[in-house]
């Protein structure tokens, strides 16, 4: 079984966010419960405080435990900020 989950990240109201269009998650079950994260593919474009003007591309791969309620990710790309006045 495979299928495709929809994330948004959800932070403090006072925190510095990120944001950009919903990430599209490529998964596969690996045992009752478990998902492989196959690719997970961010597009970062601008978002509050440090993130303001911000952009960049991210890929990751990992895991999801229903069970737990745990994901776990290891991702690389790159985040460009804003230059600082």
């Amino acid at each position: 079984m495979s299928g495709a989950l929809a994330t948004t990240s959800q932070v403090s109201a006072a925190a510095p966010t990120p944001s950009g269009p919903t990430a599209i998650a490529t998964t596969t079950a690996v045992a009752p419960g478990l998902y492989a994260i196959v690719t997970y593919p961010v597009h970062l474009s601008g978002g509050s405080g440090k993130f303001a003007g911000a952009t960049g591309d991210l890929d990751s791969i990992g895991e999801a435990d229903l069970g737990s309620g745990r994901i776990v990710l290891r991702y690389y790309g790159q985040i460009c900020f804003a230059k600082e006045d």
